[in-house]
C-alpha cells in the first residue's frame, strides 16, 4: 500500500471541542511525562477510539488544537494503515484524516475520564 497520498495532504488540522477542557486538563495535571504536548494526547486519544471502534462526531465550535505536519511520520503510517483497514473503500486523504480525528474525538473522553479516578495512576489493560 503507497501512503504517501495520505501523507502528502497538506496541513490539516485536527479539531476538538475539548481542546480547552480535557486537552489541557491532560497536559497540564500530568505528572508522569507521558503526555508531553497535545500531539502524544492526541496519539492515545485516537488508539483509544480504534480499539474500542468508537467515534465522537466534531462539535460546533470545536478548536483545532493538533495539525497533521506536526505529527509523526511513522504514526501517520500506522493510523493510515489501521483506518484503512476497517475502511479499504477510502480514496480521499481529507475523509482518512476526518475518521482519525472522530476516533480521537471519542477516545480522549475515556482518557480523561480513567485519568479522572485516580492521580494519573495509568494501568493499561484496564484501559484496553
Amino acid at each position: 500500500m503507497n501512503s504517501d497520498k495520505f501523507l502528502e495532504t497538506g496541513n490539516i488540522k485536527f479539531k476538538s471541542f475539548y481542546r480547552d477542557s480535557m486537552y489541557k486538563v491532560i497536559e497540564k495535571k500530568d505528572k508522569t511525562g507521558i503526555f508531553e504536548g497535545p500531539s502524544l494526547i492526541f496519539y492515545v486519544a485516537f488508539a483509544i477510539g480504534y480499539h474500542f471502534d468508537k467515534q465522537e462526531k466534531i462539535k460546533p465550535k470545536s478548536i483545532n488544537h493538533v495539525n497533521l505536519v506536526s505529527l509523526n511520520r511513522d504514526i501517520k503510517e500506522i493510523m493510515i494503515k489501521l483506518i484503512l483497514k476497517r475502511k479499504s473503500q477510502i480514496t480521499d486523504p481529507k475523509d482518512l484524516w476526518k475518521e482519525v480525528e472522530t476516533y480521537a474525538e471519542y477516545g480522549i473522553q475515556i482518557l480523561y475520564d480513567a485519568l479522572q479516578k485516580k492521580e494519573f495512576e495509568i494501568d493499561l489493560n484496564k484501559l484496553i
